[in-house]
């Protein structure tokens, strides 16, 4: 087993620093979460592996690839099951994790509450780009996102995400974290069987890895299509169905972060119904013309 020793990466605009992980468990970390765009860093994250302290405060089941993982939530402090707690103080964050690995499901959710901190919101979206703009595509699980994806590079579409994008609300800057578009295998065998031989492996739930993606690149959110919203959905409809796709936070804190970037994305962004029918065409067509920028503010 390779030493252990520490190691640095910025992800968003957190620099974070590794203490007690080997060289392939850094790489490994890095490889999920180390992507900037460029951005100066604001926030520090430290992460040591040590012994967890135990969990106190209040209990949570949080479902998590229809699982429940039990969490546990103080005014600054949260755990991630047993094996992981994170203490976060302003822009200050440290996470301890016990010695061996965790799932990326764990990891996942210790960082879209971390990043939330920050101003940052996950998005459970595949996101198409053209000219600096992007379109989002969510939906619940199964409705559709990974197929649409697929669909779309077939298209030659540039992808920035497949199911993990990071908004920043007070902007619409979009930032894609997935090394791998992920698709079932009778998908891939039904939409894009040339593409089976471009397969890196499986994911833990079965999915091919398709190489397809190229993580940390950025692009300014124009719009999101909901799988599954009504085509005369109220506002408030639409407002529901963004917190839907940025997942659950954790803390009191988070949730307002969370309540106050819905807010402000609603200024600008669009929000439409989609299918699997009209999904290519709609993403398409919203990538042709130049937005009117004069929205953003």
């Amino acid at each position: 087993m390779s030493a252990s020793h520490s190691g640095s990466f910025h992800s968003l605009d957190a620099q974070v620093t590794l203490e007690g992980f080997n060289a392939e468990e850094q790489r490994e970390l890095q490889h999920h979460w180390g992507y900037s765009a460029g951005l100066t860093f604001t926030r520090t994250i430290i992460i040591r592996k040590e012994a967890v302290p135990p969990p106190t405060g209040t209990s949570q089941l949080v479902p998590v690839a229809g699982v429940p993982v039990p969490c546990w939530v103080t005014e600054k402090d949260f755990w991630v099951t047993t094996d992981l707690h994170v203490k976060m103080t302003g822009s200050h964050a440290v996470f301890t994790v016990s010695p061996g690995s965790l799932s990326p499901d764990l990891w996942l959710l210790a960082f879209a509450e971390v990043h939330r901190a920050g101003g940052w919101l996950l998005f459970h979206a595949a996101v198409a780009t053209k000219d600096g703009n992007a379109i989002a595509i969510t939906g619940e699980s199964g409705a559709g996102k990974s197929t649409a994806a697929l669909r779309l590079s077939g298209q030659g579409t540039n992808l920035l995400a497949e199911d993990q994008a990071w908004v920043r609300p007070a902007d619409g800057l979009v930032i894609g974290f997935d090394p791998y578009l992920r698709v079932l295998p009778d998908t891939l065998a039904r939409f894009a069987p040339h593409l089976m031989d471009r397969s890196v492996g499986f994911d833990p739930h079965g999915k091919h890895l398709l190489p397809f993606l190229q993580p940390g690149q950025s692009a300014v959110l124009r719009e999101l299509l909901v799988f599954g919203l009504s085509a005369s959905a109220s506002r408030a409809l639409q407002a529901r169905a963004v917190w839907e796709s940025v997942g659950v936070p954790l803390t009191a804190a988070g949730r307002q972060v969370t309540a106050t970037g819905i807010s402000a994305l609603l200024r600008y962004l669009k929000v439409q119904s989609v299918t699997r029918e009209n999904v290519l065409s709609q993403v398409l067509t919203g990538l042709s013309p130049t937005p009117d920028t004069s929205v953003l503010v």
